[in-house]
């Protein structure tokens, strides 16, 4: 159940797709949550977030090999 290209979910401080993306593949590549807020820009609890809504989604591992 992810947005559209870009689209705004009700997430607080995460609103677009490409920061969902990235926070997936930079978990998969080995960064700390921390240490991906920081590259991200957004608050540390954002990729517990994202990354607990992406492995409830599955889409964790597979999404690192699409691209």
């Amino acid at each position: 159940v992810w947005p559209e290209n870009g689209a705004q979910i009700c997430m607080g401080e995460v609103t677009e797709m490409t920061k969902y993306r990235d926070i997936i593949s930079l978990s998969n590549i080995g960064f700390s949550q921390r240490s991906i807020a920081a590259r991200c820009q957004c608050s540390r609890n954002t990729p517990a977030k994202v990354l607990s809504r992406a492995a409830l989604a599955h889409l964790i591992n597979s999404m690192a090999h699409s691209h």
